[in-house]
């Protein structure tokens, strides 16, 4: 999820686009299915800022499952 989330970000910047909508659904095309995508598709976010703080909370949360798995 990072590694898109920043690909993605350098190509918004690389385009230089004003259109928020634009860049929210060909993000939320982009994503992979799964529980990050199924909540984007349920609580659809209006700006590319909105989802970049999604995401980033997305994967800290996946971060400390992940190392609470390994702790065992």
């Amino acid at each position: 999820m990072k590694g898109f989330l920043n690909r993605f970000r350098v190509q918004v910047v690389r385009l230089n686009t004003k259109d928020e909508a634009m860049t929210v659904h060909a993000f939320t095309k982009g994503v992979l299915p799964g529980p990050f995508s199924d909540l984007l598709i349920r609580y659809c976010p209006k700006t590319f800022c909105e989802i970049r703080r999604r995401a980033m909370a997305h994967i800290v949360a996946e971060d400390r499952v992940t190392e609470k798995r390994n702790s065992f």
